[in-house]
């Protein structure tokens, strides 16, 4: 009698814990560089593009987006600015003490920046003038008179003909010795260009982790105490912002709260009016109340919930579908927060089921991050397997409840810019963006997709192939390798048993069906350019005599896109495989 057996993209994505004949036969054993972009739909990922390498192979440890321009990135004992438009670096401080690790956050014109064992300090522009003739105000756009740039006054520091302004949402580039002025009475001349600033924040603790929940900026894994969170004044619009950091009881005041059961403070996220924070043993919730006594307004810190457990590690991230942090158990999802005193109230959903239980075994969390992609609906862990540095993404759509991978990329930091996503390198003083083009700076992508198949026959019976078809877009000369191993009829895996070669046969002018795609048109969509793909219908009549069970793998290895759609295998199943090796003991 014979069979067909038809594979669709793996909604189930990675399972390296179930037999596919027992459960489900859609799930996958390995999906590496594809993109889950829809259902029997894998798009092999973009790859990346250089944004900047600097000398001295020291791994970033924090990367934060500071103006459309501007990316701020810090390692070692240096904090530095990289100029996109003028492609220039430049160092803001190089004294940081030793051993800290960064953690940096932007809000509005400013951006800070912690290590741990320094104070925060706070990140500005700056420009300094003289042979001033009239004041600047503070709130007013200043433009330069020969150049036409603009920036909004911040803040003013007048020592009369001479001082510095910092200024925000600059266009343009300042001019040294030209006329600047604003809309009032300000008027001077340009004393040098325009400079990036590190002041340290006086009152500030020595914090690793940053992170802006509202108006406050917090702070934790303070040189003090590891276990405690620092938070800010709330900011009311003077500049600069979160300068208060002593403890008092108003609404609008700094605070400090801890919860040393938890440990080590990793990762700080706000959830609606919450503010969860992972640690090393655990994880708490908060919320800042304020009540009025005897007429004035007053702070209480609300603990909501408060767990033993696994805790987060360094990295968590707030979407439309919860909070998602990582552990050294596997990928979780906080979808709702419980009360502190009711024990398993709050909603902690384990992702990484299908991975198994031993897969994180060999992964190290110590440097990872963690970034959402809502073109794809995807979480991107990147984390350290078998390694020193981070070398793998894992790859978790939300959409499909998926499991991919991402290998070929050393990512030690995330920045997400408006769905453009950027990566910092774990092995080298480098940033690259991320999902651009379809080549690793130069370097081909290589793609894998496995998938055991349930062919609908009794596991004791012999099997055999009798011919397949595939179906998908191809790149010409970007060739794919259709693999098959089978299991023998005495249950021994023997490798690549049958290979074809799947190329494109044909070019035509017009496309119909799956997005509609031809060689020099545009695709149907996803996070890559697939211009340049056909659709591509094959099949082949192989044989393979006398199987138990097989597996087909799917591999490649170049700069160009493609997409897989679906594989259909035809088989034939014979007579029962005789085995009578069983010895009675009763």
């Amino acid at each position: 009698m014979q069979r067909r057996t038809q594979t669709m993209m793996a909604p189930g994505g990675e399972n390296l814990q179930d037999l596919p004949q027992l459960l489900n036969v859609e799930f996958a054993q390995l999906i590496d560089n594809y993109v889950i972009s829809g259902q029997g739909k894998l798009e092999k990922r973009g790859g990346l593009s250089r944004l900047f390498d600097v000398a001295g192979n020291v791994t970033i440890n924090d990367f934060t987006k500071f103006t459309s321009d501007l990316y701020l990135y810090s390692y070692g004992t240096t904090t530095s600015i990289y100029s996109l438009s003028a492609g220039t670096h430049t160092v803001i401080k190089n004294n940081w003490s030793a051993g800290g690790s960064f953690s940096g956050q932007r809000y509005g014109d400013y951006a800070f920046v912690g290590n741990g064992i320094d104070k925060i300090h706070r990140i500005s522009q700056t420009l300094n003038y003289d042979a001033q003739t009239g004041n600047f105000a503070v709130g007013l756009m200043v433009t330069g008179a020969t150049s036409g740039a603009t920036g909004i006054i911040l803040e003013d520091t007048d020592s009369g003909a001479t001082g510095t302004l910092t200024l925000g949402s600059i266009t343009g580039t300042f001019q040294n010795n030209e006329i600047i002025t604003d809309s009032s009475t300000g008027s001077a001349t340009i004393d040098g260009t325009l400079a990036y600033v590190a002041t340290e924040i006086s009152g500030a603790p020595r914090a690793a982790i940053l992170k802006v929940v509202g108006n406050r900026l917090h702070a934790g894994r303070t040189f003090e105490d590891e276990t405690a969170v620092h938070y800010s004044q709330v900011d009311d619009g003077t500049n600069p912002p979160f300068t208060n950091w002593t403890p008092d009881l108003l609404a609008n005041g700094p605070g400090e709260v801890f919860n040393r059961i938890a440990g080590k403070v990793n990762s700080i996220e706000p959830f609606g009016q919450f503010t969860i924070v992972f640690a090393e043993f655990g994880k708490y919730a908060f919320y800042i109340n304020a009540q009025d006594v005897g007429g004035t307004l007053t702070k209480l810190d609300v603990f909501q919930m408060s767990r033993v457990d696994f805790g987060g590690a360094t990295g968590a991230i707030s979407t439309a579908k919860g909070v998602f942090y990582a552990n050294e158990s596997g990928l979780w999802a906080l979808a709702s927060i419980g009360q502190a005193n009711i024990s398993l109230s709050d909603q902690d959903i384990f992702q990484s089921t299908f991975l198994g239980d031993k897969y994180f075994d060999n992964i190290s969390l110590a440097e990872c991050d963690i970034e959402y992609d809502a073109r794809t609906e995807s979480i991107l862990l990147a984390v350290a397997q078998e390694s020193a540095t981070n070398n793998l993404i894992i790859v978790f759509n939300t959409h499909f409840n998926a499991f991919s991978r991402i290998t070929g990329w050393t990512i030690n930091r995330f920045i997400n810019d408006d769905q453009t996503i950027y990566g910092a390198s774990s092995v080298g003083t480098r940033a690259w963006q991320l999902f651009s083009g379809s080549s690793d700076d130069g370097l081909a992508i290589g793609t894998t997709y496995r998938q055991e198949l349930n062919t609908g026959a009794p596991m004791e019976h012999r099997n055999a192939v009798m011919g397949a078809y595939v179906q998908g877009f191809l790149s010409p000369d970007g060739p794919i390798t259709v693999t098959y191993d089978i299991y023998d009829v005495d249950g021994r895996l023997v490798e690549d048993k049958l290979a074809f070669t799947w190329e494109t046969q044909y070019s035509t002018g017009t496309a119909y069906g799956y997005g509609e795609a031809s060689y020099g048109t545009d695709s149907y969509g996803g996070a890559v350019d697939y211009s340049g793909t056909v659709e591509s219908f094959d099949g082949n009549r192989g044989r393979i005599n006398n199987w138990q069970r097989i597996i087909v793998e799917l591999t490649s290895g170049d700069e160009l896109p493609h997409v897989l759609n679906w594989l259909s295998l035809g088989t034939k199943i014979k007579a029962q495989i005789r085995r009578r090796k069983m010895t009675q003991v009763t």
